[in-house]
């Protein structure tokens, strides 16, 4: 069974072996190099949040009427809406 339903002869089936053979020979390379001095980070770059504190503006709240008057159907204080399956 092909996944990716491609189609392929037997000379691209040799050739995609062949490179990916070479790929997976790159990786087993870097289990041979010696990282011990490195030490060990979460990100490779100095990320920093950028962004501002969540907080609530009270004077925006709606309370449960207020929601509910926008749903086009409702039914025991839920929306209801179409089944997409």
């Amino acid at each position: 069974m092909n996944l990716a339903k491609l189609e392929l002869d037997e000379h691209e089936l040799v050739e995609i072996g062949k490179q990916l053979n070479e790929t997976l020979d790159y990786f087993e390379n870097l289990n041979d190099l010696d990282i011990s001095a490195i030490s060990e980070s979460a990100y490779i770059t100095k990320a920093t949040n950028v962004f501002r504190d969540d907080e609530v503006d009270k004077k925006r709240l709606l309370n449960q009427s207020e929601i509910s008057s926008n749903a086009k159907k409702k039914k025991n204080n839920f929306f209801v809406v179409s089944r997409i399956l």
